[in-house]
Parts: structure tokens; C-alpha cells; sequence
């Protein structure tokens, strides 16, 4: 598929404005948590979007609005490439990758910058594996030892 035209909805716009000013504050304190907890929050938002306004419904009825939708979240999907740029570029150019362009080394204001319409996509693959319940409760075990040992 190919970016669609759309108009990023204001609510949108403020979400990834808020992520930028958490990212600045983050970069300007030497904060990685900040950072990388301004990144998952904007995630966060863009699956709440997506689930919320139900694109694969709308194509059946009303296309346009489905559109819009699909630019809004592919908006997000490309604030989100430019905001992982500092704390997992390898993340983020493989999102660059699934939006049909290079990676690119931007300043965080280009995550408010417009998406180049009809620009055929990458393919969609997931940028992280889910992690098995065992290996969570492995690795937790291991870290309370650790914990427990260091407080001696």
C-alpha cells in the first residue's frame, strides 16, 4: 500500500508534541527512563487511537474517514521513528524501512513535519518479539537474587 492523504487530527498532534517537549526535558538531563518512557507513552496513545476508531470497519463504511485514520497512524508510526532515533536507532530505521524510506537522522521537530502522500510502504513486520512467560519469570527470579545478594 501507499500513504494515504489525510489531515493529522489535532488531538494527534498534541499527543506527539508532549512526547517531544518529555524527550527534550530527557536529552537536556541525561534522563534515558524519560526518554524511553515518553516513546512508549506515544506508542501507548497510537494503539489506543487505532483500536478506537476501528479502521478495518470504516473501509466498509465511510473510506474516507478510514483514510484519515490510516494517515493519522502512520503519522504516529513515523513521530515514533524520529523520537527512537536517540535511545534504538536500529528500531527506528526499521521503522523508517516499513514506511518506505531510508533511515533517516533527523531533529526531534521533524516527528511534526507531514508525511510525503503515496509513498509506497515497506513491509510490516514487528519490531519486537513477545517475550515467553517463562523467560519473564526466569529472568525476575534472577534479578531478586541479585538484588537479595547486593543487600547482602
Amino acid at each position: 500500500g501507499a500513504i494515504p492523504e489525510g489531515e493529522v487530527e489535532p488531538e494527534v498532534r498534541a499527543e506527539v508534541e508532549k512526547a517531544i517537549e518529555a524527550i527534550r526535558d530527557g536529552l537536556d538531563e541525561y534522563q534515558f527512563k524519560k526518554i524511553s518512557d515518553a516513546v512508549l507513552a506515544l506508542a501507548a496513545y497510537g494503539n489506543r487511537y487505532l483500536q478506537s476508531r476501528e479502521p478495518w470497519k470504516l473501509t466498509k463504511t465511510d473510506p474516507e474517514k478510514a483514510q484519515g485514520v490510516i494517515h493519522n497512524c502512520l503519522w504516529l508510526t513515523k513521530a515514533l521513528a524520529v523520537l527512537l532515533e536517540p535511545v534504538m536507532p536500529g528500531k527506528a530505521a526499521a521503522i523508517w524501512s516499513q514506511l518506505g524510506q531510508a533511515r533517516r537522522d533527523v531533529p526531534l521537530s521533524e516527528a511534526l513535519e507531514p508525511l510525503k502522500v503515496e509513498t509506497i510502504l515497506g513491509k510490516p513486520a514487528p519490531l519486537f518479539e513477545q517475550i515467553p512467560e517463562e523467560t519473564i519469570e526466569e529472568l525476575s527470579e534472577m534479578v531478586a537474587k541479585r538484588i537479595a545478594e547486593a543487600e547482602g
